[in-house]
């Protein structure tokens, strides 16, 4: 279940055109900074709407979403069916990836960190780099919004 009880509501239905678009056109320069890499297989941490993976999907030939609530990755699979590319989604724990080291290029998360304390952070990114070559984050700040 999501560590923050209120996300699901947030995340509570598949995800609209509308918001898609937002999502991407907001983190524009984040989601430029990953497919600029030219990375071949990714791993997004925490989907919420999984419009990141569905983006970087139409760039990338391997892409992965994880989250630990079942019904986002319901949710991301109805999404995926209009707006990814073949992206693969697995519930899953971000302190405990079920991922052979190295198996990725990059891990990416937009808006996940905020949520978890400093040592959490140390073990979430010891368990990402663990499995990825390299990790590229989004947090939001004052400036969310408007600089990513």
């Amino acid at each position: 279940m999501c560590k923050t009880k209120g996300w699901l509501r947030f995340y509570d239905r598949p995800v609209s055109i509308k918001r898609h678009l937002w999502r991407i056109i907001n983190h524009l320069e984040f989601l430029y900074s990953i497919i600029q890499r030219k990375p071949q297989k990714i791993l997004e941490i925490g989907i919420g709407t999984a419009s990141h993976s569905f983006f970087v999907s139409h760039f990338v030939p391997f892409v992965i979403g994880t989250d630990n609530d079942l019904q986002i990755i319901k949710n991301a699979q109805i999404s995926g069916k209009y707006f990814g590319k073949g992206v693969k989604f697995v519930v899953a724990d971000a302190f405990n990836l079920p991922f052979k080291d190295t198996s990725f290029d990059l891990c990416f998360s937009q808006g996940f960190f905020e949520h978890f304390n400093d040592e959490e952070i140390n073990n979430l990114i010891n368990e990402q780099i663990k499995v990825a070559n390299s990790i590229i984050l989004s947090i939001p700040s004052l400036y969310y919004g408007r600089l990513d």
